[in-house]
């Protein structure tokens, strides 16, 4: 922890702040680590989820193993910033309407945005790859899941500039299969056990434990 502190001066300042020493932070550290390694080396060992109860879970809740429907686009962008002229908006807007007529002629979208975009993505002919609704923002998400594979939509404006996007795939919402949540449902459903049985022992040592509370609640 020190070490990402420019120097020692820095972190004792840092600690200062939060109020506590470094012998303090170093006992918590130290009590922290103890923790783990007793569930590691107890709790954990012990938490097995047999593969029965992987497949029980899988079969008996499929609405949490929905893959939801994703796309697959190209963009071209013109980068546009908040503080630009209406004059430098309309002149992005004609270039866009440019490339838009020439593609919507036969060009290539993916040679016209290698040339043309601003992004990124413009060394990989604008593609995004897939996505899924919601990690895109809002307007250029609306258009691309909008359009059918093949088309081009028209001028698209968000935050970042403006945009044309073809859409390139569609894959619809599907059922995912059990051999590919296999692996992570087995750790999500192993941690639960896990989480569960700290919470049984924590609660144990407490009901053993004589507790003085020195302070009361605001």
């Amino acid at each position: 922890i020190a070490s990402q502190f420019a120097n020692a001066g820095k972190f004792d300042e840092a600690l200062a702040q939060m109020g506590i020493s470094r012998e303090v932070l170093r006992r918590d550290l130290e009590r922290a680590e103890s923790v783990q390694k007793m569930i590691e080396q107890t709790i954990e060992r012990e938490a097995v989820v047999s593969a029965e109860e992987v497949r029980a879970f899988y079969d008996t809740n499929p609405q949490m193993f929905v893959d939801p429907e994703q796309v697959r686009a190209r963009h071209i962008l013109i980068l546009v910033g908040e503080d630009a002229t209406e004059a430098s908006r309309a002149e992005a807007r004609r270039t866009l309407e440019g490339l838009l007529r020439r593609a919507r002629q036969g060009e290539s979208f993916e040679a016209l945005a290698r040339k043309h975009s601003q992004a990124p993505s413009a060394g990989e002919g604008g593609d995004l790859g897939y996505f899924y609704r919601g990690q895109m923002v809002a307007p250029f998400e609306e258009a691309a899941f909008a359009l059918k594979v093949g088309q081009i939509s028209d001028v698209v404006v968000t935050p970042f500039g403006l945009h044309l996007i073809q859409l390139v795939d569609r894959k619809p919402e599907g059922q995912l299969s059990f051999d590919r949540v296999e692996v992570s449902l087995t750790q999500y459903l192993h941690r639960q056990r896990v989480d569960e049985a700290v919470n049984a022992l924590v609660k144990q040592l407490r009901e053993k434990a004589k507790i003085k509370i020195y302070a009361k609640k605001a």
